[in-house]
């Protein structure tokens, strides 16, 4: 199992008054299962939905920046 992070972190934005403030975290963990009983796949990697926070980004874009994370971490 593997845990994953990505937090989004403010730049200098006149409505938080303050830069480096986190204002979106997407977590996930990813988990190897085995395909029986199939000619040419053998296993499967899936990538669960762990604690997620959305205040600036848009819901969606956090989503396929952590199907795109989760793909790079489990093909290395």
């Amino acid at each position: 199992m593997i845990l994953c992070c990505i937090i989004v972190i403010s730049a200098n934005d006149d409505s938080l008054q303050v830069a480096g403030v986190i204002t979106d975290f997407v977590s996930f963990y990813t988990l190897p299962s085995t395909v029986m009983h199939h000619p040419i796949h053998k296993t499967l990697k899936a990538a669960y939905a762990f604690y997620n926070v959305s205040t600036r980004t848009p819901w969606i874009d956090l989503m396929q920046d952590a199907l795109v994370v989760a793909k790079n971490v489990s093909s290395s």
